[in-house]
């Protein structure tokens, strides 16, 4: 299997979206409360967009064999907290086309 994709994480897509959520509550909640460029300064922070990295690398195949049995396999792998996924299936198209 070769890298065929990279996409963002699920896992780091929650802590980074998480992070954002805690930064809009705060400034929501610190409305005068604290000095007014101390609160301005929040609002600018919680108003920029949250980044997302491509950071999940995809490797995926699928081949019929030589006994005709179709493979399909799939991982993915985060290289930046370590979040993984495997798929493995294994159909004998033989087997199943007599069933038809």
């Amino acid at each position: 299997m070769s890298a065929d994709g990279w996409k963002i994480c699920p896992r780091c897509r929650a802590v980074i979206q998480n992070a954002k959520d805690t930064e809009i509550m705060k400034a929501s909640e610190s409305y005068g409360k604290i000095d007014k460029d101390e609160y301005l300064e929040l609002v600018r922070k919680a108003a920029e967009p949250a980044r997302f990295e491509e950071t999940l690398r995809e490797d995926y195949e699928f081949y019929l064999d030589e006994e005709y049995v179709l493979k399909i396999r799939y991982y993915a792998g985060c290289n930046k907290c370590n979040f993984e996924f495997s798929f493995l299936k294994e159909i004998d198209i033989e087997s199943e086309a007599s069933k038809v």
